[in-house]
């Protein structure tokens, strides 16, 4: 985490690392990406969202010397005057988020903890996650899941892929892992269920398995390597 300062004046503490976001950070990243329509303006949303600053109503941009600025208001410190430099400056920070391939850049998580154990459909069913770290996980639903990834572009195999993760409670749940056993069979009929999820908690089950795939091959390069 770093202090945001600006006109030596702490704002609020931005994450600068996957693992300094918090649980609210993580569903706001989420849901962003869905209505961004460039990184830059991702960036900016995260920025207002992270800071917790908001534009002051009926306020025009000011002109300065060879810059700009908006007067916004922070819930700590109140109205403070923000320039375009500091914005500038501040979106750097979240170039941990994204990779580069060529001239695109893609969302490149290192997501490994688990903010979100237990998701609720918009029909209200509740469906049980992995452990951080994807700790739990048996081999044949890391199979599913991998084959489901690797190969997810219609929004059925996203389904599967979410339910082979998230599983309906077990029935007298007494262990580390409240999830019904992973069982193949019952990936068709758990992707209906998944259906129902909000399309963040989609993206987030995607994000949860590739900061943790990314994190075990750090760990352990040979036993995934290829």
């Amino acid at each position: 985490m770093k202090n945001l300062t600006i006109n030596n004046i702490q704002v609020a503490m931005i994450p600068t690392y996957w693992r300094d976001l918090t649980r609210k950070q993580v569903r706001i990243l989420c849901r962003l990406c869905f209505v961004m329509q460039s990184v830059t303006s991702f960036k900016v949303a995260l920025f207002m969202n992270f800071s917790g600053l908001s534009l002051l109503k009926g306020m025009q941009p000011l002109a300065m010397k060879d810059d700009v600025a908006w007067w916004m208001r922070s819930p700590k410190t109140g109205n403070i005057l923000v320039k375009l430099s500091d914005v500038n400056f501040v979106l750097k920070e979240f170039d941990f988020i994204f990779r580069r391939e060529g001239s695109t850049l893609y969302v490149n998580s290192q997501l490994v903890v688990n903010h979100f154990p237990v998701l609720r459909t918009r029909w209200g069913r509740r469906l049980w996650g992995p452990e951080s770290a994807l700790n739990n996980i048996s081999l044949g639903e890391f199979i599913r899941a991998e084959s489901l990834y690797v190969e997810m572009a219609a929004r059925e195999l996203v389904d599967r892929f979410c339910a082979t993760l998230y599983r309906p409670r077990k029935r007298n749940a007494d262990t580390a892992d409240p999830r019904r056993p992973f069982d193949d069979y019952l990936v068709e009929k758990d992707a209906r269920i998944a259906r129902r999820l909000h399309p963040w908690q989609k993206l987030y089950v995607q994000l949860l398995y590739q900061g943790c795939k990314a994190y075990m091959a750090s760990k352990f390069p040979n036993a995934l390597a290829g």
